[in-house]
């Protein structure tokens, strides 16, 4: 391991932290584990929670460290300190990485926590182009579906949609009609990733839910499991 270059990463399951993931892999840092909080509020501010319990699938499929922890409504920043000075004393961590891509309040908040452990924090996704970054994501072999959609112009029918060039392309042309940010850092929808190229299996999900309130809705996964990939 290169321990200079050794990074902790908040990891919500979703397309950000797994292209995260791959970005710091590609530049040379190596992820010592993720990070990953679920929050008792679904509607955080600061994290992601649709499905985030099967970050723990994902952490296998992967092969790395993954420190998980449920946070109570207003103890979510109390959790993560905590979770960071473990991954900084038991794994080594220097830095801190998120996969934000332009919401100042969560990049400020991470920044923040790191500091007071003594982490630095980068975000190599900070300021892409959003509609670049989409398909970016496609194009590098990350499976990603939509689980939750909460924006005018996504409906019930995106829920399970697995973003592919196709729907790349859609996401785009509607975020343009609709002003919604394409990447979905403005909690127009939230994803859960299936595959990627740096996944030792996938996940095979056996049993999902949709559930619709009107104008906004979620795809729960209720039972998944990991399966070998097949040439």
């Amino acid at each position: 391991m290169n321990c200079e270059r050794s990074v902790a990463l908040l990891f919500s399951g979703g397309k950000d932290s797994n292209y995260a993931f791959h970005i710091l892999e590609k530049e040379g840092y190596e992820v010592c584990c993720l990070i990953s909080v679920v929050p008792e509020d679904r509607h955080s501010m600061l994290l992601h929670a649709v499905n985030s319990i099967f970050v723990i699938l994902q952490g296998e499929a992967i092969g790395k460290p993954l420190l998980l922890s449920v946070a109570d409504r207003g103890d979510e920043e109390g959790i993560l300190t905590t979770l960071l000075e473990k991954a900084k004393e038991a794994y080594g961590a220097r830095y801190l990485a998120s996969g934000g891509v332009a919401s100042k309040y969560q990049k400020g908040r991470f920044e923040d926590l790191a500091k007071d452990v003594g982490l630095m924090a980068i975000s190599p996704l900070w300021m892409v182009d959003q509609e670049m970054y989409i398909r970016d994501v496609v194009m590098s072999g990350i499976r990603a579906i939509i689980t939750r959609v909460a924006a005018l112009g996504l409906d019930e029918a995106a829920l399970g949609r697995p973003i592919d060039t196709a729907t790349a392309e859609e996401i785009i042309t509607l975020s343009r009609r609709y002003m919604f940010n394409p990447s979905f850092e403005g909690g127009e929808a939230e994803t859960f990733v299936i595959d990627a190229p740096f996944y030792r299996k996938r996940i095979k999900i056996l049993e999902a839910v949709k559930r619709w309130y009107g104008d906004w809705g979620e795809l729960q996964i209720m039972d998944a499991i990991l399966e070998d990939k097949r040439c």
